[in-house]
């Protein structure tokens, strides 16, 4: 996934519809990849989550 999908996947995937009454808010998690331990593949995920005002939470191992 390129980085400029992966950013519009985000936006899209970062919010809850404006129709949907059930859910108050979307929050990513993130959790470590059982075979690298790594937590996310791109160094700028977190920034542009945090910049667009969509929370997320990591989870460490």
């Amino acid at each position: 996934m390129t980085t400029q999908s992966r950013r519009r996947h985000v936006l899209a995937a970062g919010h809850a519809p404006d129709d949907s009454p059930e859910i108050d808010v979307v929050e990513w998690h993130f959790f470590a990849s059982a075979t690298s331990s790594r937590i996310a593949d791109d160094p700028e995920l977190f920034e542009y989550l945090t910049e667009n005002g969509i929370p997320y939470v990591i989870h460490l191992p």
